[in-house]
């Protein structure tokens, strides 16, 4: 009788290493992409981690790059802080800095981008100050997916300062849109909050939107409620926009840059608004429904 020897586990468990090993490269790349390193840059940073202090010459090969390109690449590199450069037996050496400093590659592109923002914002003015005047017809920017939906939301914070004027049925935004917007929302919230941007908003009374406002706590909103209501868009109106997005069948919105336009919906919101109780999170089931939906022909008889 001969003995065999099961390799089936040893294959599958060959196979899923493979697999996790795949993964955290993936992964790897996916950050230092993120980082703002090119292809070039990441295959000469993953060189010089693995092989420690080499010449150029020996990370050009592991890199799999031209000696005179990897150069290039790794003095680009060591301007970021993430290779040093020294001088061994008359030639020129390269070592990775540790790890974590590539955290002070994302703080440095993050106070570039804050020197942009102000510098844009100190602008915008003279910007608009270039507007004709006599081609002042409304401008509609469309916008498709969650990250369009975001961008909307992004766009009622740049004008602090204002208050947003909504009407929404938190079931159809929150619930069709996924938890990837609703944690997002959180974090929007606190920012709208923070540049005292007021939050007056209609909603629908529903328990989805008690959750909602249990989740996403602020102090500079105001939430009136309205009984059932088929509203299945969300409208903002803020400034000079006004924005409408829907996730009924597909993610979608736009954002209508025309002040007689605003001007009129917010007069209606405004209109509506005395005429509505309080959101009420420990009752409401009887919210009710907008007086001029109602229909009055009993009482005229």
């Amino acid at each position: 009788m001969f003995n065999t020897v099961d390799t089936s586990r040893g294959q599958v468990s060959a196979s899923r290493c493979e697999v996790m090993a795949n993964q955290q490269h993936a992964d790897i790349i996916s950050a230092l992409s993120g980082v703002g390193l090119s292809e070039s840059e990441i295959s000469v940073y993953q060189a010089t981690l693995e092989l420690g202090s080499r010449p150029a010459s020996i990370i050009a090969k592991k890199a799999g790059l031209k000696r005179g390109h990897t150069y290039n690449v790794l003095s680009q590199l060591a301007e970021r802080g993430i290779i040093q450069e020294f001088v061994k037996n008359s030639v020129r050496h390269f070592t990775c800095s540790p790890p974590d400093s590539l955290l002070g590659v994302l703080e440095h592109r993050e106070n570039e981008l804050s020197l942009q923002k102000e510098r844009i914002k100190k602008i915008i003015p003279k910007l608009e100050a270039l507007k004709n005047p006599n081609h002042s017809q409304a401008r509609v920017r469309f916008f498709q997916g969650v990250d369009g939906v975001k961008e909307i939301f992004e766009d009622t914070l740049r004008t602090p300062d204002i208050t947003i004027y909504a009407l929404a049925d938190p079931r159809c935004s929150s619930t069709t849109m996924g938890d990837d917007i609703d944690n997002w929302m959180v974090h929007y919230v606190r920012r709208r909050t923070a540049q005292n941007i007021f939050y007056k908003g209609i909603w629908v009374k529903s328990a989805t939107g008690d959750k909602v406002i249990r989740k996403r706590k602020s102090t500079k909103r105001e939430l009136k409620m309205i009984g059932e209501l088929d509203l299945p868009v969300v409208i903002f109106v803020y400034g000079p926009r006004t924005a409408i997005i829907s996730a009924h069948h597909e993610t979608v919105g736009l954002i209508i840059e025309n002040k007689p336009i605003a001007d009129t919906l917010r007069n209606i919101h405004q209109s509506v608004w005395s005429l509505l109780p309080e959101y009420d999170l420990n009752g409401g089931a009887n919210a009710p429904k907008l007086p001029i939906f109602m229909d009055n022909s009993e009482e005229e008889e």
